[in-house]
């Protein structure tokens, strides 16, 4: 877990103290589903890197790649990577509309400010005119994470088909989190994954 800050906005331990409770709310919902097999986070305080440069720099629509490519002095952070999966917060104002922000790839999310104030306000958040409650950002995060972890979309859902799993975690049922749920294919492709490990105590 990465909390980062552009050069010229102050951290926020609250966002801090709110990615350590959402990943820990995380991780007992995928075990709920998987039989126990979770996740392991390597540390539960997130890691807090402060970028290069100002926040301006990092809002537009190059700002996913600019957050991965400045983050590398303080972690070695980069796409599809194969041994480490990076969930990374950054404290930069989402742009409705024109930032790139705010989405996930294999081995890596990246998620910004909007987020970040919707995980820590127990009334959730409005971003871009659109109200969620606290746990549909944390929900949020999930969906991101099951792309790090290499989920898809539901299968025709990216092409609008009626056959489409609307509810599901991996589209948009993350905004009734934990209210949702993983598909069967997602719960075979997890627990084959070299993330996801059986409880330490049936090890």
């Amino acid at each position: 877990m990465i909390y980062a800050t552009p050069s010229d906005v102050d951290p926020n331990p609250d966002y801090m103290a709110a990615m350590e409770s959402a990943m820990g709310s995380i991780q007992e919902w995928f075990a709920d589903r998987l039989d126990g097999q979770t996740f392991q986070v390597q540390e539960p305080v997130p890691q807090h890197c402060v970028l290069p440069n100002p926040e301006d720099y990092y809002a537009g629509e190059e700002g996913y790649h600019r957050v991965i490519v400045d983050l590398n002095p303080c972690v070695p952070i980069w796409y599809d990577t194969p041994y480490e999966v990076w969930a990374v917060y950054a404290d930069v104002a989402y742009v409705c509309g024109e930032s790139e922000l705010g989405r996930g790839g294999f081995g890596t999310t990246v998620l910004h400010r909007d987020d970040l104030e919707g995980i820590t306000n127990a009334e959730g958040h409005a971003s871009c005119g659109y109200h969620r409650p606290q746990s549909g950002w944390i929900g949020g995060l999930v969906h991101e994470l099951g792309h790090a972890f290499g989920l898809p979309h539901p299968p025709g859902c990216d092409e609008g088909l009626e056959t489409c799993d609307w509810a599901a975690v991996m589209q948009t049922g993350y905004v009734d989190y934990p209210d949702t749920y993983l598909t069967e294919e997602d719960i075979a492709l997890l627990k084959e994954s070299q993330w996801f490990q059986p409880p330490r105590e049936s090890q």
